[in-house]
């Protein structure tokens, strides 16, 4: 993981902060092409367990399938009801998926319970995304 700092954020003064910090930060552009952001999710126990070692040698054996994956739910081709994005284009244009298309594709890929609620979704959220705002608390 060090190595991969490294290799990736060379020019920083701490590689590691940069990459996870990167990764992490819920980041969007706007019409001026400047970012903003600020959201990270919660730094517990479960957290560091998803981005353990094992977990991302577990993502990096899937890479294809997960780029398939996210390529066939972007709402961009999901709406469409076709591929209109490949995934040089979404890697091109900085793509993210909007939490409406994960939520669609972790349900028709049954990685939630069928029965979820919003209010699930909800608790969910607030144990993983630290609130910005009065209203999130």
């Amino acid at each position: 993981m060090t190595n991969l700092a490294k290799a990736l954020y060379a020019d920083e003064d701490n590689p590691f902060e940069a990459m996870f910090t990167k990764m992490l930060v819920d980041q969007k552009q706007l019409n001026d092409n400047t970012l903003v952001g600020g959201r990270s999710p919660k730094m517990g126990m479960d957290t560091f367990d998803i981005l353990s070692e094992e977990t991302i040698k577990v993502f990096l054996v899937y890479m294809d399938q997960l780029k398939s994956l996210f390529t066939k739910f972007i709402h961009q081709n999901w709406d469409e009801g076709r591929r209109i994005k490949s995934w040089r284009d979404i890697e091109e244009e900085n793509l993210q998926m909007v939490v409406p298309a994960f939520v669609k594709m972790c349900k028709i890929k049954q990685l939630v319970p069928h029965k979820s609620n919003i209010e699930s979704l909800h608790q969910y959220m607030k144990q993983i995304v630290t609130p910005m705002t009065k209203e999130e608390i």
